[in-house]
């Protein structure tokens, strides 16, 4: 596919509106009747201009398309911790071609729900809309991905939402004790930088960090144009029927940003411990249970390298859960990230009990190469179970597509993940333990921390 990289219109980086369409202009949104196709695997391509497009169509009506951004969080440099945080909260603001009204409307004609969300890897930005709008939604995620404005209001409406945030960001304690969990296993390294702005860091970044950010990030090479029921010539001819899709933000006299951020960063695991003492019955006195505990403890797995790496973690995840879950309200736990990862569990206890059960948690996850005949079995057909059913989700097949994709299409599918699994011996199970044990735990408690033992101790 020919593809220009010259600009079509005119640009700017002013926060201001250059553009020749009035922002009170109505956007039309034609209904155009497409049937529904047979469902397909997963394919992938890559643009001249290096942009790649991942789709996997299951023949269905409702499609869910992505713009994903390799510009996260472990490409921040000291001193613009959060700017990617706080960029993808941007995302469907104003642009230069058209206002957050336009853009609402446009997604309310398609029926549609959008959002976005910052990561470790990823700036991603979803609309989930009716098939035959798929064009009108494209254009405006070209829009928002390409032509930003960062106006100052809006940008100052962000900050009092992220500075609420980051007030109430323990909240959701289960999500904190993870979050925390892996940025301490990383800790001091890109990998460990937070996936949410930092409060301290809210009213530090300004308009021009954001567009230097931009700039340097969101450029066709790092961006992944992704798609569920949707085929590849759907979505290709809705990109190319955007606006803006030929546009290559780099080459712009404007776009001169001062970050450099290179490729992924080592992912260099340091393992060690995070103990936060909150007891919310002092704010929350009638509600006794904002006493309880939550504790993380893990190992560094092999990362994601190749399916039978996926496959034996996910087993080792859904062991743990089984085996200390029981009474003690623990789960496995896996985070994997494309050249590291975590297994492990998490509990929530009681204070009372929070000795006993962060003790057998830890037993249990340094005797996973234990594992063995019928516990072994049963993990890998719930471990199976568990893929199969995340990835039936338009949102978990999407970002699954996208997380295993190459410049040359998909690496790995479900399918083969779940054959892998069904594949792995216990000599695959004492491997992962042997890689685990090689490397320091990792360990993180919040809560109500008076009888929870120190990492030494166990």
């Amino acid at each position: 596919m020919s593809r220009s990289l010259a600009m079509q219109k005119r640009f700017c980086t002013s926060y201001y509106n250059y553009c020749d369409i009035p922002l009170s202009k109505p956007y039309p949104t034609p209904a155009q009747r497409r049937v529904p196709t047979a469902p397909q695997a997963a394919t992938g391509s890559k643009l001249e201009n290096g942009t790649r497009i991942v789709t996997q169509d299951n023949g269905q009506a409702t499609s869910l398309v992505g713009v994903f951004v390799d510009a996260g969080a472990v490409y921040e440099p000291r001193g613009k911790e959060g700017v990617s945080d706080f960029v993808s909260k941007m995302f469907f603001r104003s642009n230069l071609q058209s206002s957050d009204f336009h853009i609402f409307k446009t997604f309310q004609h398609a029926g549609a729900n959008y959002w976005s969300n910052g990561g470790k890897r990823y700036i991603a930005a979803k609309v989930e809309a009716r098939r035959d709008t798929v064009e009108q939604v494209i254009a405006r995620l070209i829009e928002s991905a390409f032509i930003p404005r960062f106006a100052p209001h809006e940008m100052n409406l962000e900050r009092e939402r992220m500075e609420n945030a980051a007030v109430t960001r323990n909240h959701d304690t289960k999500k904190y004790a993870v979050s925390q969990f892996i940025d301490t296993a990383f800790k001091g390294t890109a990998f460990g930088n937070a996936t949410e702005c930092p409060a301290e860091q809210v009213d530090v970044l300004s308009h021009d960090d954001l567009i230097n950010w931009w700039s340097s990030t969101f450029t066709p090479d790092r961006i992944v144009l992704a798609g569920v029921n949707v085929s590849q010539e759907e979505l290709k001819a809705a990109y190319d029927a955007a606006d803006w899709s030929s546009a290559n933000t780099a080459d712009h006299p404007s776009h001169k940003g001062s970050i450099s951020t290179g490729g992924i960063p080592e992912a260099r695991y340091v393992g060690g411990t995070d103990a936060q003492i909150f007891r919310r019955t002092v704010t929350f006195k009638t509600q006794q249970y904002y006493n309880d505990v939550y504790v993380a403890y893990g190992r560094q797995g092999p990362g994601a390298n190749s399916a039978k790496d996926v496959a034996v973690q996910y087993v080792a995840a859904f062991a743990l859960g089984g085996a200390i879950g029981e009474g003690l309200g623990a789960e496995g736990l896996v985070k994997a990230f494309p050249s590291a990862s975590l297994v492990g569990g998490i509990l929530r206890s009681r204070p009372e009990n929070a000795g006993v059960a962060v003790a057998a948690l830890a037993k249990t996850v340094n005797s996973i190469g234990s594992l063995a005949g019928a516990e072994l079995e049963a993990a890998k057909k719930t471990a199976a179970i568990a893929l199969l059913a995340e990835t039936n989700s338009r949102e978990g097949l999407l970002d699954f597509i996208v997380e295993y994709s190459t410049p040359s299409g998909v690496g790995l599918t479900p399918p083969a993940i779940v054959q892998a699994i069904a594949e792995v011996t216990e000599a695959d199970v004492k491997e992962l333990h042997e890689f685990m044990q090689s490397a320091p735990p990792t360990y993180t408690a919040f809560g109500d921390l008076s009888t929870v033992p120190t990492i030494t101790s166990l």
